[in-house]
């Protein structure tokens, strides 16, 4: 049985595959800690499973159902999986998140060319929030998108923004009642009765204490320099992007003014 550290948690899973040995790898764990939980299928369970999902593949069916396993026990631990795509900006840890198709992954890598080495993406799927000491954490998951992104870190939570699409960039901030069904939304739902009140419970107090957003946005270096400025400032500003221009200086916002206000003076960005 091998023992891993996922969302700081030392968990122990019995995997079948080497394709899904290689995908816990990064999270391999060889401390002395025991682990708090075992996960594992049986025989009749992935029979059932391969009956329901001709289409996928072995690897797949082990990996899809091991995730599953951790994701409802974390609901009971302090812990949820978000649907969305987690970025480190400055050590601070930003997630986006919305229904699929909506360009999560696409804006995290906004987020890497507009700001370069700042930013590391630290998963572009399923990245995990997690309470510890009574500070919220984005942690990274060894069950990503296609593109493979996945980083074994650990970071605090400075922000979490509901995205879609739009033809201009727009981003509002959201309030605490507000938030609760779009994050109900992008996570697994326990099944018992305790887990679920036990999750309901974590996500009140996480939309008490973590900044949220709603982002309307193209897709452009404009949308995740927005983002950036008004996440950062968690909040207490909240602008309207009309018009950005690159410089010699940078970019420039040539026309800009924060929502339900006047409008403010250009200034450069990007070079913070």
């Amino acid at each position: 049985m091998t023992k891993y550290l996922i969302a700081g948690h030392v968990i122990a899973m019995d995997h079948l595959s080497t394709e899904v040995e290689k995908e816990l790898s990064r999270y391999l764990y060889t401390g002395a800690e025991q682990a708090e939980q075992v996960f594992s299928i049986t025989p009749e369970a992935f029979r059932t499973a391969s009956e329901k999902w001709l289409e996928l593949y072995r690897p797949e069916i082990e990996s899809f159902m091991l995730s599953q396993q951790f994701c409802m026990w974390l609901c009971a631990h302090d812990g949820l999986y978000l649907h969305g795509a987690a970025v480190v900006y400055r050590q601070h840890g930003y997630v986006f998140t919305a229904d699929p198709g909506t360009g999560k992954s696409t804006h995290a890598r906004l987020w890497k060319q507009a700001f370069g080495d700042d930013v590391e993406i630290l998963n572009d799927d399923k990245p995990f929030v997690c309470l510890r000491d009574d500070r919220f954490y984005l942690c990274g998951s060894p069950w990503c998108g296609k593109e493979g992104i996945s980083a074994n870190r650990m970071v605090p939570l400075d922000g979490i923004c509901f995205l879609s699409q739009g033809k201009a960039n727009q981003i509002l901030s959201v309030t605490p009642g507000e938030g609760v069904t779009p994050l109900l939304r992008q996570t697994l739902l326990p099944e018992t009765r305790e887990s679920m009140d036990k999750l309901l419970d974590f996500v009140d107090r996480l939309v008490q204490s973590v900044p949220m957003f709603h982002l309307t946005c193209t897709i452009s270096e404009a949308a995740a320099m927005l983002a950036r400025d008004a996440m950062a400032a968690k909040g207490k500003r909240t602008y309207e992007s009309k018009e950005w221009v690159l410089g010699e200086g940078g970019w420039r916002l040539v026309r800009c003014r924060p929502v339900g206000g006047r409008s403010a003076s250009a200034g450069l960005y990007g070079q913070s």
